[in-house]
């Protein structure tokens, strides 16, 4: 019989994300989801909130990186390879069914996905006055 960790670990290997406790387990003993990222654009990304996410909006969201990390931004994908990498629209748009459905391409590590949302949403979080981004740690995903 497999452990609870085996099984969750093979279907992440295999491209199956799990659900536990109503929450969407995409990488096992990753602080953040993909659904945290989803949500954290919605909310700080999305500037004018009408549910799509622009490349003028993840120009304007990368300046919100706190100044240690703007090298390692060269290094990283630029805006037009993130909207490439989410399926933008052919009007330059990415919504949240873009990003599930481009999820071997788009925030497709727990790297990725926690990066956004310490980097990005934190920090905007910080900007307006918010608390930091929530934690959701879930002891049964093999987090700790």
């Amino acid at each position: 019989m497999w452990s609870h960790t085996t099984a969750l670990c093979l279907c992440v290997l295999l491209g199956i994300a799990v659900t536990i406790g109503g929450r969407k387990i995409d990488f096992p003993g990753c602080r953040y989801q993909r659904q945290d990222a989803i949500e954290c654009g919605r909310i700080y990304v999305d500037l004018n909130h009408d549910g799509f996410i622009t490349i003028d909006e993840i120009r304007v969201a990368r300046t919100w990186l706190p100044w240690y990390t703007k090298p390692f931004a060269w290094f990283s994908e630029s805006p037009a390879q993130s909207m490439a990498n989410c399926g933008a629209t052919p009007d330059g748009r990415i919504t949240p069914e873009d990003f599930m459905r481009f999820r071997t391409t788009c925030m497709e590590s727990c790297f990725k996905v926690e990066s956004a949302v310490e980097y990005i949403c934190n920090n905007a979080a910080a900007a307006v006055g918010d608390p930091p981004w929530p934690v959701h740690l879930d002891d049964s995903a093999g987090s700790t």
